[in-house]
């Protein structure tokens, strides 16, 4: 039966105290019985950690087993998802952000799929809500290219992953752990980028990534969002921005190389070079410089 299948729920926070009761609640409330829940707070300095500790004192019998894994200074993402998947003792992985948020039949839709078809994961849809977690968030989104990369084998998605770093919505991901396991987690090197290297490796290896045309998931373009850029002081995360451009050295160029996709490979060494410019001058939002050189990119 579905419901004998344990799901476990990591939860990957760092300063989310604004969202993560949000997150804790969706849990709380999913219509799938059988989870644990592994939170793993990557050395939060706000209230996020106590806030955690306070909602579990009150609702952590809802779950089979609970884990908290508060690090003593910061990971990064990889690091931080790949601790927690390790401790995780269910048949299937779901990993959650600390400021997105589950819809209530999110586990059970997706488990339900990846058992009547055998699957070993799985991308949910999802709603792209504002920062409140309920307002509707404009966005661009070409539905038909989405569409058509679900349809394509692996061969073809790696490919369209090459051209295009920005299909795949991971807030509606489900693995099997023995996925995960076979494919090494994620890695490492990436720092704050976990999804998309993996997306790589795993359609370059043969592996198609199936989706389930239902939402199960709301993506909130947040503060704390990577892909909402660092608010007042900074123009670019610079974790973040030397992790891309590691993975474009050294996962992507190569591909398109061999794809003879020249005007992307120019677009994005301007891209990082000009990054590298702005923080090297201080990736500052007060320099009018730095501003400037960002219109270029």
């Amino acid at each position: 039966m579905m419901e004998n299948k344990l799901v476990s729920v990591v939860i990957a926070s760092f300063n989310a105290e604004k969202y993560i009761l949000d997150v804790l609640n969706s849990v709380k409330e999913q219509t799938y019985e059988n989870l644990e829940l592994i939170i793993a707070d990557d050395c939060s300095v706000d209230h996020t950690q106590q806030i955690i500790s306070d909602w579990l004192s009150e609702y952590q019998e809802r779950f089979i087993r609970v884990e908290l894994l508060f690090a003593s200074e910061n990971q990064g993402t990889c690091r931080n998802y790949n601790r927690a998947m390790k401790k995780s003792n269910g048949e299937y992985i779901k990993l959650v952000d600390g400021d997105d948020i589950l819809l209530p039949e999110c586990i059970a839709m997706l488990v339900d799929e990846c058992e009547s078809k055998k699957l070993d994961l799985l991308i949910g849809d999802v709603l792209w809500v504002q920062d409140d977690g309920n307002t509707y968030a404009e966005h661009y989104e070409d539905t038909i290219k989405k569409h058509e990369f679900y349809e394509m084998d692996a061969e073809h998605q790696h490919r369209e992953l090459l051209l295009n770093n920005d299909i795949i919505i991971t807030v509606g991901e489900i693995f099997r752990k023995s996925f995960m396991e076979r494919f090494h987690w994620f890695d490492e090197q990436y720092d704050l980028l976990e999804d998309y290297p993996f997306w790589l490796r795993i359609t370059e290896e043969g592996v198609k990534i199936p989706f389930l045309d239902k939402k199960v998931a709301k993506y909130r373009i947040s503060e704390t969002s990577v892909r909402n850029p660092e608010k007042n002081t900074s123009i670019y995360n610079v974790r973040i921005s030397k992790a891309s451009k590691r993975n474009f050295y050294n996962l992507r160029l190569k591909g398109l190389l061999k794809e003879r996709q020249i005007s992307i490979i120019c677009r994005n060494i301007r891209r990082y070079l000009i990054r590298d410019i702005v923080i090297f001058l201080g990736n500052s939002n007060s320099n009018k410089i730095c501003r400037g050189l960002t219109i270029l990119e």
